[in-house]
C-alpha cells in the first residue's frame, strides 16, 4: 500500500446528527459529513486518552468488528510477511493493538479504528461531502484552541493522486506531556475510493514528535498470508 509518510442502530446516528447539528442539510453528502464529526468528537475526542474507553464505547452500541485483512490494510495500516513471519500495523507496532468496527450511519459508509502505535482514534467515511468535513474539523480545531494550549499548524498540503486530490492538514496541540495531542484531516475531492473523509487524534509526548498519519492513497493490495 502507497501511503504518505507521513451496528449501532439508527437511532444512534440520529441522535449523534441531533447533537451536532439542529438541521439536516437535504444532499446525503453533507449528512454523511456531519456524521463523520460528530462520530469523531463523541468516539474519539471525548475518549481521548483512553483507547480502551473507545473500545467500550463501540461495544456499549453493538458495532462489528471489522477482520477482514484488505480493509485493515486501510484502516490500521495492516501488514503481513510472509518472509519474517511478523506482523505489524502502521507505525511499527505488532498485531492487535489496535481495532476496529464498522459504523452504521444515516447515509454511506463509516468505520470508527484505533491504533495503539502511535496512539490514534480515527473516523473514516467512505463518502462525505469535502468541504462540509472541513469546515466541521475547523469548528474542532477552535474548540480546542484555550488559553494555555500552543496551536500550530504542522502540515497543509495537497496530494495528486490518479483522477483525484487528497488535502492532507495536521494541527498540533502542545499542552504538557501525556495530554497534548495533534489533530488531522484527510479529504477527497471524489469519492469512489477506500474513503473521503479521514480525521484522527494522536497523542503527542514530546514536543518534537513527528505527527506522520498512515494515509492510504491506493487500494489495499492482498495479504501475504506466511508459509505453515
Amino acid at each position: 500500500m502507497r501511503s504518505i509518510g507521513l451496528a449501532a442502530a439508527t437511532g444512534f446516528a440520529a441522535a449523534t446528527i441531533a447533537l451536532a447539528w439542529s438541521t439536516a442539510p437535504a444532499r446525503a453528502e453533507d449528512v454523511a459529513a456531519q456524521f463523520t464529526v460528530a462520530l469523531f468528537d463523541q468516539a474519539c475526542v471525548q475518549n481521548f486518552g483512553h483507547l480502551d474507553r473507545v473500545g467500550d464505547w463501540a461495544l456499549n452500541r453493538d458495532l462489528a468488528p471489522i477482520v477482514n485483512p484488505l480493509a485493515l490494510q486501510v484502516y490500521m495500516g495492516f501488514r503481513v510477511s510472509a518472509h519474517t513471519h511478523e506482523h505489524s500495523v502502521a507505525g511499527g507496532g505488532v498485531l492487535n493493538l489496535g481495532q476496529a468496527w464498522a459504523v452504521p450511519g444515516p447515509s454511506g459508509h463509516f468505520v470508527l479504528s484505533t491504533r495503539f502505535d502511535p496512539e490514534s482514534c480515527i473516523v473514516w467515511a467512505q463518502a462525505a461531502d469535502q468541504t462540509e468535513v472541513e469546515a466541521g474539523f475547523k469548528a474542532l480545531i477552535g474548540r480546542a484552541s484555550k488559553p494555555g494550549v500552543i496551536v500550530t499548524l504542522d502540515q497543509d498540503k495537497s496530494i495528486e493522486v490518479p483522477n483525484a486530490k487528497v488535502h492532507v492538514q495536521v494541527y498540533r496541540f502542545w499542552i504538557k506531556p501525556e495530554t497534548s495531542f495533534a489533530l488531522v484531516l484527510a479529504t477527497v475531492n471524489r469519492s469512489g475510493g477506500p474513503f473521503q473523509a479521514m480525521i484522527q487524534t494522536q497523542r503527542v509526548i514530546a514536543a518534537a514528535d513527528p505527527i506522520d498519519p498512515e494515509i492510504p492513497l491506493e487500494p489495499p493490495k492482498p495479504v501475504l498470508m506466511a508459509p505453515q
